[in-house]
């Protein structure tokens, strides 16, 4: 009989809580949906627009005066954007808390937390244990920033990793993110460190009036970031509202590196305009440095690490990324020219002091000149002289000298041959005439 009025009261006690659990959670989430409002900057009219209910309705659901079913609970959820379940520490009022010190609000929040979560639960009581060492930290150290060098703090340090990576898939639960907040932790180490070098960088503008950070000791980080920044500009790879950032600090991206390659392309330009191509080599008469440029920028482009905006300039003018053949077929081909002009400014000239062109056998005309002549006949049977090489041997009558037509070919009549036993004996043991 004991045992049954024991186990009755036990009953009735559990009751009793759940109904100060759910009373409690209730006023939760009416709480912070105002906070929510109010951060928003709705009016309760809006508010109650948006539901499509009336404000009397809501002003009722907001109070905590109504006890609240899942599909309104869910109604407000999707007018607010937010998940009203699972921020119920927020609705403690510890944001208005204006008069009460940083301290006393965080022992407040944790002891919200406490209150609306199961602390029997492994996970949990380890959740809010690191925590509290995180807060006590953050008052000692009045930063968020676990050393690397530290092992006493590696257990720490792995539980600030894997709520940053909680955060980053969107998997940390806002209750946990709220309390991470109110302290001051950050969740993208990378974008916290843009915003302080930023702040930085405006700082040393403002007191001296430029963005040339020198390489001093003092400002050693600073300068560091900002070469690493050019560089990731220079490549391509900075986003417009970073680079809009920049833009209204007064910032030139484009340091001695990138002022030089524009220098190094305007030269390219105009050696495009004076030879028609890009082949870029001393035969053309390029510098070093251009050659150099050249180089450079077809190395940049096989490693790829060539930024898109600079290929696209260099594919502008014609650029060409594998020029080995086509560069030495295109000299090979120019120096053959000049020199076949040469020889016919030699033979030119002799036809002027001779009266003709065909030399054969002469000894007073030099044997590579004679070579020469023979290479153009050759060259004429087997079609290799362009038109204007034909035209030009044309001006000196080449063809008429050497008796041959365009196509190498003699135009001399063919010698006849004298038959034998005509004007001389036949040949012992032969007929005449055979």
């Amino acid at each position: 009989m004991e045992n049954k009025i024991n186990t009755q009261d036990s009953i009735k006690e559990s009751r009793v809580a759940i109904e100060e659990k759910l009373e409690r959670k209730a006023k939760a989430i009416a709480n912070n949906a105002k906070h929510i409002l109010a951060k928003k900057g709705w009016s309760m009219e809006q508010f109650a627009e948006i539901m499509r209910k009336t404000p009397e309705e809501v002003t009722s659901w907001i109070n905590g005066c109504h006890n609240l079913t899942f599909k309104q609970i869910s109604t407000m959820e999707a007018a607010l954007g937010t998940n009203l379940m699972h921020c119920e520490h927020t609705s403690v009022g510890y944001h208005n808390l204006s008069q009460k010190t940083e301290a006393e609000k965080i022992a407040y929040a944790i002891k919200e937390y406490k209150n609306t979560h199961n602390m029997q639960n492994f996970f949990e009581q380890k959740w809010i244990t690191r925590f509290i060492a995180m807060v006590d930290f953050k008052q000692k150290n009045g930063h968020c920033n676990i050393p690397t060098a530290s092992k006493e703090m590696d257990n720490l340090r792995l539980w600030i990793s894997t709520n940053r990576a909680k955060y980053n898939k969107g998997n940390l639960e806002p209750a946990k993110e709220n309390l991470l907040q109110l302290i001051g932790f950050t969740f993208n180490v990378l974008d916290a460190r843009w915003e302080a070098m930023l702040k930085q960088l405006e700082n040393f503008k403002a007191k001296y009036g430029h963005t040339n950070v020198p390489t001093n000791p003092e400002y050693k980080q600073l300068h560091s970031w900002l070469e690493a920044i050019r560089i990731s500009y220079r490549k391509g790879k900075l986003n417009d509202v970073k680079l809009s950032q920049f833009k209204q600090i007064g910032v030139d991206l484009k340091h001695q590196t990138m002022r030089i390659w524009d220098e190094r392309y305007a030269q390219l330009v105009e050696f495009k305009k004076k030879n028609g191509h890009v082949n870029i080599c001393p035969y053309y008469g390029a510098n070093k440095q251009l050659i150099y440029f050249v180089q450079k920028q077809r190395n940049d482009k096989r490693g790829f690490v060539i930024s898109q905006e600079h290929e696209r300039l260099l594919d502008e003018i014609g650029f060409d990324w594998e020029p080995k053949r086509k560069v030495f077929a295109q000299i090979l081909n120019e120096k053959n020219h000049q020199l076949w002009l040469a020889r016919f400014k030699e033979l030119k000239t002799l036809k002027k002091e001779f009266g003709t062109s065909c030399f054969y056998n002469r000894t007073d005309v030099d044997g590579y000149i004679m070579n020469w002549i023979y290479l153009q006949k050759r060259k004429l049977k087997l079609n290799k002289l362009t038109t204007e090489q034909i035209e030009m041997l044309k001006e000196i009558d080449f063809f008429k000298d050497n008796q041959i037509d365009e196509n190498g070919e003699s135009i001399t009549e063919t010698r006849k041959v004298k038959k034998p036993g005509k004007g001389r004996k036949a040949g012992k043991g032969r007929k005449a005439g055979k």
